[in-house]
């Protein structure tokens, strides 16, 4: 059986946390905003990937994917990876169609994960102080607030779901716990792995021993869920591709031309991302298993540190809850010591936010009430985009795919490299936008488009004559 909190969590501890909870969405959903509107994020098409097949399950009965060729099929469930967790997100796009939508839902997710945190304090500790600087010390990391303006990737929304399932089973509560694990492990398929790298802090030395049953259902669930994945629907991702696990430690721990492998790399990333925080790392050294056994899982199977892997990170990110409260539970003989030093933590954390991040933050209420929207930005280009029909079929790079994502045919230059296929692209749209630079904008006048817009370093394209019939649908690869 479960055993009882040492004591009823005072109500202002929870009224600290979720007050924590809505100063971290907000501003999240703030600077997820701004960067999106802004067109900060660096190249990259994951949102836009995620977005239009979210969109395409939500308005189409038959999806036609039109933007990265591994992930074909219909809905959301038929592809390279393995995240029924999208259909969550089903029903908000139904309602908002727009990539916005999607963004919210990642922020408000994760910051959902600090009150699994809170969970863990108020029932692990006795000093109610301590556990709201704990949830203080895991919303303040810098890279969990990174990994929820950056990108949309379905790997994040895990990050509630695994807290959850920690803190329950922590708790005994076997059945809501593993409930909470699939839901996790539905998100990307390599979540139920990197889960299991918490099972020896379910089985801390001097608990209850039913903790022990918690660690092997945990396992129970894990393995489960990998082998249903492996065996029953045939799936081998990049991260089950079979590499040589310590074949990459030793290249990672190894010398380099540089002087050392990239695991030192790796280490200055991961002090980046969890701040301050790092520091309890070696007080609680069978909780720290969740975000070292994540780092190295998610690195060794691809054998290079990549400046944005974040999206595999996320894992080790929600294991950081884990570790501040099971490091604040071991220092809290010292009551007064162990709450300075989480308030210490809660500060360097917020020191390594980056000067444009923090001030950006604090300015979150002119975003939230609209003062910075799309509709505001002049000479931007925005104004090309909402010059484009929402039904016709549109070639785009990969700075605007996710703005033009919500529609059955969107192409992205990205995904389109050889002669031939530029050549029947430049047949199969009759309106692109592209930025003025872009080396597709020659080709497409020689082939008959012309100027019909331009702002902010962003151009529309239209073609003169339109092609009698537009060309099948297509999926790259």
């Amino acid at each position: 059986m479960p055993s009882p909190s040492p004591r009823r969590a005072p109500t202002w501890a929870w009224t600290a946390i979720v007050v924590a909870v809505l100063v971290f969405v907000l501003a999240g959903s703030a600077l997820a905003l701004e960067r999106h509107w802004g067109f900060e994020r660096e190249l990259g098409l994951d949102k836009g990937y995620f977005f239009h097949r979210v969109w395409q399950a939500a308005w189409m009965d038959n999806p036609q994917r039109t933007l990265l060729g591994t992930e074909q099929g219909h809905g959301l469930l038929a592809g390279r990876h393995v995240e029924p967790g999208l259909v969550l997100a089903v029903p908000l796009v139904r309602l908002f169609p727009r990539v916005e939508a999607m963004l919210l839902l990642q922020v408000w997710l994760v910051g959902l994960g600090g009150l699994a945190v809170g969970r863990m304090g108020l029932k692990s500790l006795m000093d109610p102080v301590a556990a709201v600087l704990c949830v203080l010390a895991w919303l303040s990391m810098p890279g969990l607030m990174f990994v929820v303006i950056e990108d949309f990737r379905s790997i994040t929304m895990a990050i509630p779901f695994a807290l959850g399932c920690w803190a329950l089973l922590r708790e005994g509560r076997l059945v809501p716990g593993l409930i909470l694990a699939l839901a996790a492990a539905a998100c990307r398929e390599e979540v139920a792995v990197l889960m299991l790298a918490a099972i020896p802090a379910m089985a801390w030395p001097g608990k209850p021993r039913w903790r022990w049953a918690a660690a092997g259902a945990l396992l129970a669930a894990g393995s489960g869920w990998t082998l249903f994945i492996r065996v029953g629907l045939g799936r081998v991702s990049d991260f089950f591709g079979g590499h040589d696990l310590w074949g990459g430690l030793a290249t990672a721990f190894g010398s380099t031309a540089d002087g050392g492998g990239w695991a030192w790399t790796y280490a200055e990333q991961l002090a980046g991302l969890v701040g301050g925080s790092l520091l309890l790392l070696p007080v609680a050294p069978l909780a720290a298993l969740v975000v070292l056994g994540n780092w190295i899982g998610s690195t060794a199977t691809s054998g290079y540190v990549a400046g944005n892997a974040y999206h595999l990170w996320a894992m080790g990110l929600a294991g950081m809850g884990l570790v501040l409260v099971a490091a604040a539970t071991r220092l809290e003989r010292w009551r007064w010591p162990c709450r300075v030093a989480l308030a210490l933590l809660v500060l360097a954390n917020l020191w390594m936010w980056p000067a444009e991040l923090r001030g950006r933050a604090l300015m979150s209420h002119r975003t939230l009430r609209g003062a910075t929207a799309p509709s505001t930005r002049e000479d931007t280009p925005w104004t090309v985009i909402r010059a484009v029909p929402p039904a016709v079929p549109v070639l785009t790079d990969a700075r605007y795919v996710a703005m033009l994502a919500d529609r059955q045919v969107v192409y992205a230059t990205d995904d389109w490299s050889e002669p031939e296929d530029r050549a029947w692209l430049s047949t199969a749209v009759n309106l692109a936008v592209l930025p003025d630079f872009h080396d597709w904008v020659p080709l497409l006048e020689a082939a008959g488009f012309e100027r019909k817009l331009e702002s902010g370093g962003a151009l529309l394209l239209e073609r003169r004559e339109p092609a009698p019939a537009l060309g099948e649908v297509r999926t790259p690869g």
